[in-house]
């Protein structure tokens, strides 16, 4: 076998891809994806307020139209997105559990707590723990 065999072909083949690399991380940055690169995100919400937070922020998917109130709390992998063109809206200081899913033209009320793994396909009382799976469950937290 030649020397170019050898070393110089896996070497410019290591050089390419590497180059290649650079090349999509750079158009991933300049075109403002770099968030959804780094953290699995997809949300394109118009206002989120400074007060809101995300705690381990992976996989959140948020709609654009998508009404989030003041001083909520938004854990790993939750979805809050459209159902026939309706968004749901947010109050202030909700908490959201891990893998929970809002979905549709739902009202979540100021104070409530979503279980982790729960669907909101029904609106939410203001200072009420919902949780469900298969068949909703409300607690008040008053």
């Amino acid at each position: 076998m030649s020397v170019y065999r050898k070393l110089v072909r896996p070497l410019l083949h290591k050089i390419k891809r590497f180059r290649n690399f650079l090349r999509d991380l750079l158009v991933v940055i300049a075109r403002g994806w770099d968030l959804r690169l780094l953290t699995s995100c997809d949300m394109k919400i118009y206002r989120l307020p400074k007060s809101t937070e995300f705690w381990h922020p992976v996989g959140v998917v948020i709609g654009g139209k998508v009404d989030i109130g003041e001083h909520c709390i938004i854990r790993q992998n939750v979805t809050l997105g459209q159902v026939k063109g309706q968004y749901p809206v947010i109050g202030s200081h909700v908490e959201i559990g891990a893998g929970a899913m809002v979905l549709g033209g739902v009202v979540i009320g100021d104070g409530a707590v979503i279980a982790a793994g729960a669907v909101v396909l029904q609106d939410v009382p203001a200072k009420t723990m919902y949780a469900s799976r298969f068949e909703p469950y409300f607690k008040s937290l008053v």
